[in-house]
């Protein structure tokens, strides 16, 4: 594993450079890191660091990020929940969904309580 880096920060180059933490205005992953209080991943491919390399090693499906580009998220949400219905229908499989409460969570579950009726 020594010519891999499994997880990533923005302050890395920083760190492994001995710059110190780096401004918010100088690195806008870093800035978002900040907003979230937590490291960003991006599975897109769009956001990059110019000082370190990173690959995607779990990518969107292309489906999400081109193919049907003009749907909003509900649709996307509500498309999918009715593809695993049907598939667990077909293959009689128990769906089940944890729910944190949170507003990801809550979507989801919404999507399928409404695909479900």
């Amino acid at each position: 594993l020594a010519n891999a880096l499994v997880s990533y920060s923005p302050q890395f180059y920083s760190f492994v450079a001995g710059k110190g933490v780096p401004l918010p205005e100088d690195n806008f992953l870093f800035a978002l890191s900040l907003y979230f209080r937590t490291p960003v991943i991006d599975r897109t491919g769009v956001l990059t660091d110019p000082h370190v390399r990173v690959k995607v090693l779990d990518p969107l499906d292309d489906a999400l990020l081109c193919g049907r580009g003009t749907d909003d998220l509900a649709t996307i949400i509500r498309r999918r929940a009715g593809e695993l219905l049907e598939r667990a229908k077909r293959e009689r499989r128990d769906i089940h969904v944890l729910w944190s409460g949170g507003i990801d969570s809550t979507a989801v579950l919404c999507a399928f309580f409404e695909r479900g009726s």
